[in-house]
């Protein structure tokens, strides 16, 4: 069903947003002034033909303005998992930089244990 009301959508622009109705209106004017004389005729005629119209092209800005806030929607979407997938990678390496803190003060600590040992084994006679 949405399918078929984008394809109308697209019907409807592409008939009245084109060459063909301008020279299409035109004509269909000049033959209703000629065969019917009556210009309150004519005006409510063309009246009634610019409200529908008007219509159409409201309807098919607001199905356009539809598919487009889908689609931020699930550009927005998409924008929320990246970023979440960023901040569990950054998190993750925050963990592992921790670790690597942890490992080099017990390094650092097991060194001067060796150091400490080392020289007082050179002290001693």
């Amino acid at each position: 069903m949405n399918q078929h009301s984008g394809l109308f959508n697209k019907l409807i622009i592409a008939l009245f947003g084109s060459w063909y109705s301008i020279i299409g209106h035109t004509v269909l004017f000049i033959i209703i002034l000629i065969l019917s004389h009556d210009l309150l005729f004519f005006t409510t005629f063309v009246s009634i033909e610019a409200i529908y119209i008007g219509i159409l092209i409201l309807m098919a800005e607001y199905r356009q303005e539809e598919e487009k806030e889908k689609k931020d929607m699930s550009h927005r979407e998409s924008d929320r998992k990246l970023v979440k997938e960023d901040v569990n990678i950054t998190q993750n390496v925050m963990d592992e930089i921790k670790m690597l803190k942890e490992h080099q003060m017990n390094s650092t600590k097991a060194l001067e244990e060796i150091k400490s040992m080392l020289s007082t084994k050179t002290q001693t006679p």
